[in-house]
């Protein structure tokens, strides 16, 4: 693969609720250098802990367009490209109608033992676009995936609707944190596909990769205080999922209401028991009654590579810490919060300065409850 100098990004933004990865780039004098479907590969090296003497992949993502708009003059010529992982092209692909049955002898591929919303998903994925690399799928360009069948839902009965965006049809199978079962695909910054329980909602909470504080916090951090406003606070959930045609299940979380609102709802969730809605109800009180989320700005080799070299990826968990009132009387910045909890990064956007060669991230995260 040729190195291209003069394909410049100027930012690069992973989004979980989105799914994956992108970053706009100026290509500088050479307005054909990239063209759509191109596998483009950024590289840096590590300064942080360590130095790498070659470079390496920080994100591994496809021309979603030929370069535009087009600048150009006598001497020179500059265009704008868009790079990205799967999810982005998924977003401009449509999908057909297709109905799902459990059958215990399967007679086609629609009818499925076991079936579960993860095996709908990945089949969607593997057949019904050419995205996933197979043998006989030879240009496929996600080599990688992480599905949890283990714990999704099996159901008898379900249908994909027909629609002219792939991606996002894809991502109501899961629901997120407020439908579906609680998951979420993604793509990280090499492409690999995961289909998981959004991370607030997993079953064995994932370990920190690691500690945030003052010493590698930069800027100025942003704290929303959730769960507060009137209106917002939550009591108590009520819910009721489906499982099939005649099967309905019901849950209460908490068993007895404290001082907020109720939320119900009554559609859109699926489940295979009784267990299992009652665990989605005390997972969807827990995420509507999170305390808060931040952002924070640190060193963008430390999202890129850490201090272990694989860095941080989307749905990863960080520690916080920042003694609020400590830091106060040292100060007097009158901040009286405590931190020292689990973050989950449910997104960031690195922005690179190229005057100075440096860059900054920004991640979002999300309080573990």
């Amino acid at each position: 693969m040729p190195k291209l100098y003069e394909c410049i990004p100027q930012s690069i933004t992973g989004s979980l609720t989105r799914g994956g990865v992108s970053a706009p780039c100026l290509i500088d004098g050479d307005t054909d250098a990239i063209n759509k479907g191109d596998n483009i590969r950024i590289q840096a090296r590590s300064l942080a802990g360590f130095a790498d003497n070659d470079h390496r992949d920080i994100l591994n993502a496809w021309a979603l367009s030929d370069p535009s708009p087009i600048q150009f003059g006598p001497y020179t010529s500059r265009a704008n490209v868009t790079i990205g992982t799967s999810n982005e092209m998924l977003s401009g692909e449509s999908i057909q109608d297709i109905g799902f049955t459990f059958q215990a002898s399967p007679a086609n591929m629609h009818q499925m033992n076991p079936m579960t919303l993860a095996h709908i998903f990945y089949h969607c994925m593997e057949d019904h676009c050419n995205h996933i690399k197979t043998a006989t799928v030879v240009e496929g360009i996600i080599e990688n995936t992480s599905i949890d069948y283990t714990g999704s839902t099996d159901l008898e009965r379900y249908k994909v609707t027909r629609s002219d965006n792939m991606w996002s049809t894809l991502q109501k199978i899961g629901g997120g944190e407020s439908t579906g079962e609680f998951y979420r695909p993604w793509f990280d910054r090499f492409n690999t596909l995961y289909y998981q329980k959004s991370p607030a909602f997993w079953v064995t909470p994932p370990a920190s990769k690691g500690t945030l504080n003052k010493d590698n916090i930069k800027g100025t951090p942003r704290i929303e205080i959730r769960n507060s406003k009137p209106g917002d606070i939550i009591g108590q959930v009520q819910i009721e999922t489906v499982k099939d045609y005649d099967t309905v299940y019901k849950a209460t979380y908490p068993a007895a209401r404290v001082a907020g609102k109720v939320n119900r709802t009554s559609r859109g969730i699926w489940s295979s028991g009784q267990a299992d809605t009652t665990q989605k109800a005390e997972d969807l009180y827990k995420w509507l009654t999170r305390p808060y989320t931040m952002q924070v700005e640190i060193d963008a080799g430390l999202l890129f590579f850490g201090d272990d070299g694989r860095g941080l990826r989307l749905a990863d968990a960080v520690t916080v810490v920042y003694d609020g009132p400590t830091e106060n009387a040292t100060t007097g910045a009158g901040l009286h919060i405590n931190l020292n909890k689990k973050f989950y990064i449910f997104g960031y956007t690195v922005r690179f300065d190229l005057l100075t060669d440096s860059a900054i991230a920004i991640l979002t995260l999300e309080a573990d409850n």
